[in-house]
Protein backbone atom coordinates (compact mmCIF):
# COMPACT_ATOMS: atom_id res chain seq x y z
CA UNK A 1 0.00 0.00 0.00
CA UNK A 2 1.50 3.36 -1.03
CA UNK A 3 0.53 6.01 1.53
CA UNK A 4 2.49 8.76 -0.21
CA UNK A 5 0.01 9.07 -3.08
CA UNK A 6 -2.96 9.25 -0.73
CA UNK A 7 -1.19 11.95 1.29
CA UNK A 8 -0.42 13.97 -1.84
CA UNK A 9 -4.04 13.83 -2.98
CA UNK A 10 -5.12 15.02 0.47
CA UNK A 11 -2.59 17.90 0.35
CA UNK A 12 -2.37 18.77 -3.35
CA UNK A 13 -0.13 21.62 -4.56
CA UNK A 14 -0.29 23.21 -7.99
CA UNK A 15 2.87 23.44 -10.10
CA UNK A 16 3.65 26.96 -11.28
CA UNK A 17 5.91 28.50 -13.92
CA UNK A 18 7.97 31.10 -12.04
CA UNK A 19 10.93 33.35 -12.77
CA UNK A 20 9.89 34.31 -16.31
CA UNK A 21 11.04 37.92 -15.90
CA UNK A 22 14.45 37.07 -14.43
CA UNK A 23 15.19 33.82 -16.29
CA UNK A 24 13.29 34.23 -19.52
CA UNK A 25 10.44 32.07 -20.82
CA UNK A 26 12.67 29.24 -22.06
CA UNK A 27 14.59 28.70 -18.81
CA UNK A 28 11.52 29.19 -16.61
CA UNK A 29 9.64 26.60 -18.67
CA UNK A 30 12.65 24.25 -18.55
CA UNK A 31 12.70 24.39 -14.74
CA UNK A 32 8.93 23.89 -14.67
CA UNK A 33 9.14 20.68 -16.71
CA UNK A 34 12.09 19.50 -14.60
CA UNK A 35 9.97 19.93 -11.47
CA UNK A 36 7.04 18.16 -13.12
CA UNK A 37 8.98 15.16 -14.33
CA UNK A 38 11.31 14.76 -11.34
CA UNK A 39 8.26 14.41 -9.11
CA UNK A 40 6.36 12.34 -11.65
CA UNK A 41 9.30 10.02 -12.36
CA UNK A 42 9.73 9.33 -8.64
CA UNK A 43 6.02 8.60 -8.33
CA UNK A 44 5.87 6.37 -11.39
CA UNK A 45 8.74 4.28 -10.04
CA UNK A 46 6.31 3.33 -7.26
CA UNK A 47 3.39 2.60 -9.60
CA UNK A 48 2.43 -1.03 -9.40
CA UNK A 49 -0.29 -3.03 -11.06
CA UNK A 50 -1.04 -6.62 -10.28
CA UNK A 51 -2.91 -9.51 -11.80
CA UNK A 52 -6.26 -9.15 -10.09
CA UNK A 53 -7.64 -12.64 -9.67
CA UNK A 54 -10.30 -13.31 -7.06
CA UNK A 55 -11.67 -16.85 -7.24
CA UNK A 56 -14.49 -16.40 -4.75
CA UNK A 57 -16.80 -19.05 -6.26
CA UNK A 58 -14.85 -21.98 -4.80
CA UNK A 59 -15.04 -20.58 -1.28
CA UNK A 60 -18.77 -19.87 -1.63
CA UNK A 61 -19.35 -23.50 -2.63
CA UNK A 62 -17.13 -24.75 0.20
CA UNK A 63 -19.12 -22.85 2.82
CA UNK A 64 -22.41 -24.17 1.42
CA UNK A 65 -21.12 -27.74 1.27
CA UNK A 66 -19.95 -27.53 4.89
CA UNK A 67 -23.16 -25.78 5.95
CA UNK A 68 -21.17 -22.94 7.52
CA UNK A 69 -23.45 -20.44 9.25
CA UNK A 70 -22.73 -16.71 9.07
CA UNK A 71 -24.16 -15.99 12.53
CA UNK A 72 -21.83 -18.52 14.13
CA UNK A 73 -18.86 -16.66 12.69
CA UNK A 74 -20.14 -13.11 13.11
CA UNK A 75 -17.47 -12.23 15.69
CA UNK A 76 -14.55 -13.73 13.79
CA UNK A 77 -11.98 -11.10 12.85
CA UNK A 78 -11.11 -10.76 9.18
CA UNK A 79 -8.67 -8.62 7.18
CA UNK A 80 -9.94 -5.21 5.99
CA UNK A 81 -8.36 -2.39 3.92
CA UNK A 82 -6.08 0.12 5.64
CA UNK A 83 -8.56 2.96 5.26
CA UNK A 84 -11.71 0.97 5.99
CA UNK A 85 -13.99 2.17 8.77
CA UNK A 86 -16.05 -0.78 10.02
CA UNK A 87 -19.82 -0.35 10.09
CA UNK A 88 -23.02 -1.28 8.32
CA UNK A 89 -22.89 -0.45 4.62
CA UNK A 90 -19.27 0.70 4.79
CA UNK A 91 -17.85 -2.16 2.71
CA UNK A 92 -20.45 -1.54 0.00
CA UNK A 93 -19.52 2.16 0.03
CA UNK A 94 -15.79 1.39 -0.06
CA UNK A 95 -16.01 -1.11 -2.92
CA UNK A 96 -18.30 1.20 -4.93
CA UNK A 97 -15.72 3.97 -4.72
CA UNK A 98 -12.87 1.65 -5.68
CA UNK A 99 -14.87 0.54 -8.73
CA UNK A 100 -15.15 4.25 -9.67
CA UNK A 101 -11.40 4.59 -9.17
CA UNK A 102 -10.85 1.73 -11.62
CA UNK A 103 -12.65 3.80 -14.27
CA UNK A 104 -10.30 6.73 -13.62
CA UNK A 105 -7.19 4.53 -13.86
CA UNK A 106 -8.41 3.00 -17.10
CA UNK A 107 -9.22 6.41 -18.56
CA UNK A 108 -5.83 7.84 -17.58
CA UNK A 109 -4.12 5.93 -20.38
CA UNK A 110 -6.34 7.64 -22.96
CA UNK A 111 -5.99 11.08 -21.39
CA UNK A 112 -2.18 10.93 -21.35
CA UNK A 113 -2.19 10.38 -25.12
CA UNK A 114 -4.66 13.23 -25.58
CA UNK A 115 -2.44 15.56 -23.55
CA UNK A 116 0.64 14.47 -25.52
CA UNK A 117 -1.15 15.37 -28.75
CA UNK A 118 -2.16 18.74 -27.28
CA UNK A 119 1.47 19.51 -26.39
CA UNK A 120 2.65 18.56 -29.88
CA UNK A 121 0.05 20.91 -31.31
CA UNK A 122 1.39 23.76 -29.15
CA UNK A 123 4.83 23.19 -30.68
CA UNK A 124 3.40 23.01 -34.17
CA UNK A 125 1.29 26.18 -33.92
CA UNK A 126 3.12 28.12 -31.22
CA UNK A 127 -0.10 28.67 -29.33
CA UNK A 128 -2.69 26.82 -27.30
CA UNK A 129 -5.95 26.01 -29.01
CA UNK A 130 -9.28 26.52 -27.32
CA UNK A 131 -9.78 25.21 -23.80
CA UNK A 132 -8.43 21.70 -23.31
CA UNK A 133 -11.16 19.08 -23.25
CA UNK A 134 -11.06 15.62 -21.73
CA UNK A 135 -11.44 12.85 -24.28
CA UNK A 136 -13.67 10.74 -22.04
CA UNK A 137 -17.13 12.10 -21.28
CA UNK A 138 -17.52 13.30 -17.67
CA UNK A 139 -13.95 12.24 -16.86
CA UNK A 140 -13.40 15.35 -14.73
CA UNK A 141 -16.43 14.55 -12.57
CA UNK A 142 -15.24 10.94 -12.18
CA UNK A 143 -11.81 12.16 -11.10
CA UNK A 144 -13.48 14.60 -8.70
CA UNK A 145 -15.44 11.78 -7.09
CA UNK A 146 -12.27 9.73 -6.53
CA UNK A 147 -10.45 12.77 -5.10
CA UNK A 148 -13.33 13.40 -2.69
CA UNK A 149 -13.26 9.73 -1.62
CA UNK A 150 -9.48 9.73 -1.05
CA UNK A 151 -9.60 13.02 0.88
CA UNK A 152 -12.09 11.56 3.37
CA UNK A 153 -10.11 8.35 4.01
CA UNK A 154 -8.94 7.77 7.57
CA UNK A 155 -6.64 4.97 8.63
CA UNK A 156 -8.30 2.32 10.78
CA UNK A 157 -7.49 -1.09 12.28
CA UNK A 158 -6.34 -3.75 9.84
CA UNK A 159 -9.00 -6.22 10.99
CA UNK A 160 -12.67 -6.11 11.97
CA UNK A 161 -15.30 -8.59 13.09
CA UNK A 162 -17.23 -10.25 10.30
CA UNK A 163 -20.54 -8.62 11.30
CA UNK A 164 -18.96 -5.14 11.06
CA UNK A 165 -17.92 -5.79 7.46
CA UNK A 166 -20.75 -7.82 5.90
CA UNK A 167 -24.37 -8.53 6.78
CA UNK A 168 -24.17 -12.06 5.36
CA UNK A 169 -22.13 -14.27 3.03
CA UNK A 170 -24.12 -13.32 -0.12
CA UNK A 171 -23.18 -9.66 0.40
CA UNK A 172 -19.50 -10.59 0.75
CA UNK A 173 -19.42 -12.72 -2.40
CA UNK A 174 -21.58 -10.22 -4.28
CA UNK A 175 -19.10 -7.41 -3.61
CA UNK A 176 -16.17 -9.64 -4.54
CA UNK A 177 -17.91 -10.53 -7.80
CA UNK A 178 -18.69 -6.89 -8.62
CA UNK A 179 -15.13 -5.79 -7.91
CA UNK A 180 -13.61 -8.73 -9.79
CA UNK A 181 -15.59 -7.93 -12.94
CA UNK A 182 -14.58 -4.25 -12.82
CA UNK A 183 -10.90 -4.77 -12.05
CA UNK A 184 -10.40 -7.01 -15.09
CA UNK A 185 -9.96 -3.73 -17.00
CA UNK A 186 -6.58 -3.17 -15.33
CA UNK A 187 -3.76 -5.16 -16.92
CA UNK A 188 -0.46 -6.16 -15.33
CA UNK A 189 1.59 -3.85 -17.60
CA UNK A 190 -0.65 -0.78 -17.30
CA UNK A 191 1.69 1.05 -14.89
CA UNK A 192 4.61 0.48 -17.26
CA UNK A 193 2.59 1.85 -20.19
CA UNK A 194 1.52 4.92 -18.19
CA UNK A 195 5.11 5.64 -17.16
CA UNK A 196 6.26 5.43 -20.78
CA UNK A 197 3.52 7.74 -22.01
CA UNK A 198 4.16 10.36 -19.33
CA UNK A 199 7.85 10.28 -20.21
CA UNK A 200 6.82 11.10 -23.79
CA UNK A 201 4.95 14.15 -22.46
CA UNK A 202 8.12 15.26 -20.66
CA UNK A 203 10.21 14.84 -23.82
CA UNK A 204 7.73 16.92 -25.81
CA UNK A 205 8.01 19.55 -23.08
CA UNK A 206 11.78 19.57 -23.50
CA UNK A 207 11.38 19.95 -27.25
CA UNK A 208 9.13 22.95 -26.62
CA UNK A 209 11.80 24.45 -24.34
CA UNK A 210 14.53 23.88 -26.93
CA UNK A 211 12.51 25.62 -29.63
CA UNK A 212 11.83 28.62 -27.39
CA UNK A 213 15.52 28.92 -26.43
CA UNK A 214 16.51 28.73 -30.11
CA UNK A 215 13.99 31.48 -30.92
CA UNK A 216 12.15 29.08 -33.25
CA UNK A 217 8.99 29.58 -31.23
CA UNK A 218 7.47 32.54 -29.40
CA UNK A 219 5.02 31.66 -26.65
CA UNK A 220 2.49 34.25 -25.50
CA UNK A 221 1.22 34.64 -21.94
CA UNK A 222 -2.06 32.85 -22.74
CA UNK A 223 -0.26 29.76 -24.04
CA UNK A 224 2.20 29.79 -21.14
CA UNK A 225 -0.69 29.86 -18.69
CA UNK A 226 -2.38 27.01 -20.60
CA UNK A 227 0.76 24.87 -20.40
CA UNK A 228 1.10 25.56 -16.67
CA UNK A 229 -2.51 24.66 -15.97
CA UNK A 230 -2.54 21.46 -18.03
CA UNK A 231 0.79 20.12 -16.75
CA UNK A 232 -0.25 20.89 -13.18
CA UNK A 233 -3.55 19.16 -13.83
CA UNK A 234 -1.75 16.04 -15.00
CA UNK A 235 0.60 16.18 -12.05
CA UNK A 236 -2.42 16.08 -9.75
CA UNK A 237 -4.04 13.36 -11.85
CA UNK A 238 -0.88 11.26 -11.54
CA UNK A 239 -1.23 11.44 -7.76
CA UNK A 240 -4.89 10.41 -7.97
CA UNK A 241 -4.13 7.45 -10.24
CA UNK A 242 -1.18 6.41 -8.05
CA UNK A 243 -3.40 6.53 -4.97
CA UNK A 244 -6.15 4.63 -6.77
CA UNK A 245 -3.74 1.91 -7.92
CA UNK A 246 -2.51 1.46 -4.36
CA UNK A 247 -6.06 1.13 -3.04
CA UNK A 248 -7.01 -1.26 -5.86
CA UNK A 249 -3.99 -3.49 -5.32
CA UNK A 250 -4.66 -3.58 -1.60
CA UNK A 251 -8.35 -4.47 -2.03
CA UNK A 252 -7.42 -7.41 -4.25
CA UNK A 253 -5.04 -8.65 -1.55
CA UNK A 254 -7.67 -8.08 1.18
CA UNK A 255 -10.35 -10.06 -0.67
CA UNK A 256 -7.95 -12.96 -1.24
CA UNK A 257 -7.02 -12.92 2.46
CA UNK A 258 -10.70 -12.89 3.43
CA UNK A 259 -11.38 -15.93 1.25
CA UNK A 260 -8.69 -17.89 3.12
CA UNK A 261 -10.16 -16.72 6.43
CA UNK A 262 -13.67 -17.76 5.36
CA UNK A 263 -12.36 -21.22 4.54
CA UNK A 264 -11.23 -21.63 8.16
CA UNK A 265 -14.70 -20.89 9.55
CA UNK A 266 -16.42 -23.65 11.50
Amino acid sequence: MNYNFVSQVKNSNLLEISGVESLGVGEALHLFFEEFFTGTDRKLAQFQTSLHTINWQGTEKLLKDRNINFINNANQRITVPTYFQAGEGEMLYYVSNIVSAITVVEGFKTEIQRFYDWMKNVIKKGRADKAYQWTITNYDSKVGEVVAFIKELREGPKTATMNKVYVNFPEAFGLMSRYSLAVEAIKARDAEVMARDLKNVYEVGNLLVAKIKANDLVIDAYTLKGIQDKVSQFNELTNVVGGALGLINELTAVFNSQLKEFQAFK
